[in-house]
């Protein structure tokens, strides 16, 4: 995996990225939550032999897709019949992934565990629950995190944030859970977040919870200064 830089890249799908993916011999890009607005990337990756799927929903009204994308995932983009044009990019995702995962033989048990990220991400990203899948994604998904055995790095970030199994909420998801995940791609790197998903063991997985917990009262505190600053001034 690969996650922008925002001070170095900022926040799309870059020309660096692309010369990496390049020089790593790379063949299949699939972004998430960028590349509708990247189309000189993606034209730079298609040249190189590299095929770019595209999964994102930031598409200003109006607006056209990357021509040079191989495949591009986006519901408010014209001519897409998908009924849910609300889908978070975690949502879009998702459904990629079900689709991809369709004949695998733990599919029901792969699609409930991805479930999981998907209603965090659902719910963090502040999309309208109005629509139905929507809503069905954070049900499912609060369902699992609530009665299923986790792996080491779900179970510590839930620690880390006070929940208790069982009585989870959407309302836990955006105020304890989701400051925790936005903290590191604030103040240090995103890169945090996947090395703690993907932990294997419950040391690791702590230690890592931990940090993210400490960058969260960091950024809780530079909040307070910004908000006392702007008051007095």
């Amino acid at each position: 995996f690969h996650i922008p830089d925002r001070q170095d890249e900022g926040y799309g799908f870059s020309m660096k990225a692309a010369e990496k993916a390049a020089a790593d011999g790379i063949r299949l890009i699939v972004t998430a939550d960028i590349g509708v607005r990247d189309e000189a990337a993606i034209a730079h990756a298609k040249s190189c032999g590299i095929d770019v799927i595209v999964l994102d929903h930031h598409l200003p009204p109006g607006a056209g897709v990357p021509a040079s994308a191989y495949a591009v995932l986006c519901p408010p983009q014209a001519g897409c019949s998908y009924p849910n044009k609300a889908l978070a990019a975690c949502g879009i995702s998702f459904k990629f992934a079900q689709a991809m995962l369709k004949e695998h033989p733990k599919y029901e048990g792969l699609l409930r565990s991805l479930a999981k990220l998907a209603c965090l991400g659902t719910v963090a990203d502040i999309v309208s629950l109005r629509e139905r899948e929507n809503r069905e994604i954070v049900t499912l998904g609060l369902d699992a995190l609530n009665h299923d055995v986790h792996k080491p790095g779900v179970e510590a970030l839930l620690n880390v944030s006070r929940m208790s199994r069982g009585s989870i909420s959407s309302s836990d998801i955006g105020y304890s859970i989701g400051p925790r995940i936005n903290a590191a791609g604030r103040l240090a790197s995103a890169t945090l977040i996947i090395d703690l998903i993907q932990a294997n063991n419950r040391v690791q997985a702590q230690g890592l919870a931990a940090k993210l917990d400490a960058m969260n009262g960091d950024r809780q505190r530079i909040q307070e200064a910004m908000v006392a600053r702007a008051v007095a001034e």
